[in-house]
């Protein structure tokens, strides 16, 4: 990628997209996978970073690839989302 990289930290935007509050959590992540990559702008790239603790600790991938100039990370206990962004 030749823009400029952005950060976002997933479990914090999760709903607040439009993203069905009834969703399981790993339909709920790929829906909001799914709608920030159509709100993407041409040339970032953007890195979503979830907390890998959430979600009866799972720090696996979804089931589907991150969507095109997007990389998606998990945390590791302990740390948060938030110490992997300002990392």
């Amino acid at each position: 990628m030749t823009g400029p990289s952005i950060i976002l930290d997933g479990y914090n935007l999760m709903f607040r997209d439009g993203t069905p509050q009834d969703a399981s959590l790993e339909d709920a992540r790929e829906a909001f996978l799914v709608h920030v990559a159509s709100v993407r702008k041409p040339g970032a790239e953007l890195i979503v970073v979830f907390d890998g603790v959430v979600g009866a600790g799972r720090r696996g991938a979804s089931a589907a690839p991150a969507p095109a100039g997007m990389r998606v990370m998990w945390s590791k206990a302990p740390r948060t989302a938030d110490d992997v962004i300002v990392r």
